[in-house]
């Protein structure tokens, strides 16, 4: 996952009055602020429950797709400057790198991915040096994960057939990586059917111009994607631990990963690595430390798998009178499959079923700084030090705050095109690290189907999360 959840960001949204859309929309177009429309794009889709389409419709009048977006902004398709090329191309590569992350599929996709191709084949041929840029580098890799999703029929799917007759509970985070919470003490190992070497070399390439620019966020997403197309995805597992745990101190993004990294651990070193990993996290046992309950009711259960494993003994071992208390707390916030999942082997139940929003209310009312507390307290400090040391380097992971119509126009107005090509230049790191802390959107806050159930062992109901 590396990412927060995005359950508890339409409650605070629906708090916040909606600026008027056509009127910021044409006010950034009359000023020529191409890279503050790419914001505030992207910013409005948590608003609109992260709809592409309506998103569109809003600004546009036009659901799905718009020609606007390009004829707005560009009067000659054959002399483009770089700023609006650069900002257009980063816009369309986000929506179709969300459109990976999702199980319902961008309308008008063709029309998307024909205006991006058009928008690099531009930066190739009139601004080479942004070739070695961000933007340039998400493209490569939308584009490789593309393919590979195609060949396997979706991510989603090549995770179903792999594990379609295990007993346990699977989904995926991130672009796709699977998450498999066992039934007993059972481990189906990975089951990935990998893609040939020559379609990993565009995304190894990205991985490497990433970390060239130091933008740990894109060589995250390479490392994730390269992990989902491989048949022994140990050394990238090792390599994005290291980027989340040791450089980002994203600990929530940490523990994700570990939660997927129970797939490869097959001897007991490496089951031992892991029991420690996830040991170092909290126990559920107060309110307060609860933070995405997907992820406390899956480190939950592999801990104790883990530790079953490692004892020899043939059942599941939970983690002493803390997993009630903890699975008391947490249960009632789990999507529907995994509530029953969780009912039907321990048989505990909840008296609410609450959905994701009312989680997400009742945090609201805890206010900011208990927010802060968790994040920053709780989750600070980076854990495994005998691996972290053997492993390569990181990055910190930014927000981006969505600016509402006050703030839009109270703001100083910029030089037009100069002050949007000063700050994109490419082969700038720090403005890199600029663009990242505009990236919260992509990837701090996911759709709500981030973590999505693919197969478990109870009968589904009709909801998903």
């Amino acid at each position: 996952m590396g990412e927060a959840r995005a359950w508890n960001v339409g409650p605070r949204l629906a708090q916040r009055e909606l600026p008027d859309i056509p009127e910021v929309y044409n006010t950034l177009l009359s000023q020529g602020r191409i890279w503050d429309f790419r914001d505030f794009f992207l910013a409005l889709l948590p608003w609109f429950d992260f709809s592409i389409a309506s998103v569109m419709e809003e600004i546009f009048d036009t659901p799905g797709y718009s020609r606007r977006l390009l004829d707005d902004w560009i009067n000659d398709m054959n002399d483009v400057d770089e700023a609006t090329t650069l900002a257009l191309l980063d816009l369309i590569v986000s929506v179709l790198y969300r459109n990976l992350r999702t199980s319902s599929k961008l309308e008008m996709l063709e029309q998307w991915t024909s205006d991006a191709h058009y928008l690099a084949h531009n930066l190739r041929s009139n601004h080479a040096g942004c070739m070695k840029s961000r933007t340039f580098a998400r493209w490569i890799l939308v584009e490789a994960a593309n393919l590979v999703s195609n060949e396997f029929g979706g991510f989603e799917s090549a995770i179903r057939k792999t594990h379609s007759s295990a007993p346990g509970f699977t989904f995926a985070w991130g672009i796709g990586v699977p998450v498999y919470v066992p039934a007993a003490t059972e481990n189906p190992c990975w089951q990935m059917p990998g893609v040939p070497s020559e379609r990993k070399e565009p995304i190894i390439m990205a991985a490497r111009l990433a970390k060239e620019l130091q933008d740990h966020q894109t060589e995250e997403l390479c490392l994730e994607l390269l992990i989902i197309v491989s048949e022994d995805p140990a050394v990238h597992f090792e390599q994005l631990s290291h980027l989340q745990n040791s450089v980002q101190r994203n600990r929530l993004g940490f523990l994700w990963t570990c939660l997927s990294r129970y797939l490869i651990s097959r001897d007991t070193a490496t089951k031992r690595q892991l029991l420690e990993d996830l040991n170092s996290f909290p126990d559920w046992v107060d309110r307060g430390a609860l933070f995405d309950p997907p992820a406390c009711f899956a480190r939950d259960f592999i801990r104790g798998a883990l530790s079953s494993q490692l004892n020899h003994h043939g059942h599941r071992e939970y983690p002493k009178e803390s997993f009630t208390k903890s699975i008391q707390i947490y249960g009632k916030f789990l999507p529907a499959e995994m509530s029953q999942f969780v009912s039907s082997l321990t048989g505990l139940a909840w008296k609410h079923a609450w959905n994701v929003g009312d989680f997400a209310h009742e945090r609201q009312n805890n206010g900011n700084s208990r927010e802060q507390q968790i994040y920053q307290t709780r989750l600070s400090e980076p854990v495994g030090r005998a691996i972290s040391e053997r492993r390569t380097q990181s990055r910190e992971r930014t927000g981006l705050i969505l600016q509402g119509k006050a703030s839009l126009h109270d703001s100083s107005k910029r030089d037009g095109q100069g002050r949007e090509f000063a700050r994109n230049k490419t082969g700038d790191m720090a403005n890199t690290r600029t663009t990242e802390r505009r990236d919260a959107e992509l990837d701090q806050m996911p759709p709500l189907q981030h973590a999505r159930p693919l197969q478990s062992s109870v009968p589904r109901r009709n909801h998903h999360v």
